[in-house]
C-alpha cells in the first residue's frame, strides 16, 4: 500500500509542476498608500471589511493607518450608516 501511495503522490506532483505554467494568475495591483483603498473599495463595491492580523501586529499600532483609512472611507459613503462606528 506504502508503494501505491508513493507513486500516486510522486504522479500527482509531476502533474501540478507541469501544469504550472499553463495556470491562469493574477497579477496583484500594489496600493502606494492606505488612502487608495477608498477607490479600491468604491470600484469593487465593497461594504464589508475584514482585517486578519495577530495581537503583536495589533499591540504596536501597525493597523491604525489603515483602520482610520477605513473608517474615513466609510464615513464619506454613507455618514448616516448605523454600522459605522469610532
Amino acid at each position: 500500500m506504502f508503494l501505491l501511495k508513493k507513486i500516486y503522490c510522486r504522479s500527482f506532483q509531476t502533474v501540478l509542476k507541469i501544469a504550472i505554467p499553463f495556470l491562469p494568475y493574477r497579477n496583484p495591483k500594489t496600493l502606494k498608500s492606505v488612502r487608495d483603498i477608498q477607490d479600491l473599495l468604491e470600484r469593487k463595491k465593497c461594504s464589508d471589511i475584514l482585517i486578519l492580523t495577530d495581537a503583536g501586529i495589533k499591540k504596536l499600532g501597525l493597523t491604525k493607518r489603515l483602520e482610520s483609512a477605513l473608517k474615513d472611507a466609510a464615513s464619506d459613503r454613507d455618514p448616516d450608516d448605523s454600522r459605522n462606528r469610532k
